[in-house]
């Protein structure tokens, strides 16, 4: 339940999700259907960095 929490905070933060208010309760809400994201990848490269959550 707190992971849950925790990341649907951050995704507010981000403003991909935002909450509605119904009296002592919060639902997320999201304007969109689907949502892709594309990430390149050049495996020639020795960069790393490491993936924050």
């Amino acid at each position: 339940m707190k992971n849950v929490h925790e990341e649907l905070s951050r995704l507010a933060q981000l403003g991909i999700i935002f909450f509605e208010e119904d009296d002592q309760s919060k639902r997320p809400v999201v304007w969109f259907n689907e949502l892709v994201i594309s990430l390149s990848f050049d495996p020639a490269t020795d960069d790393t960095v490491a993936a924050t959550p």
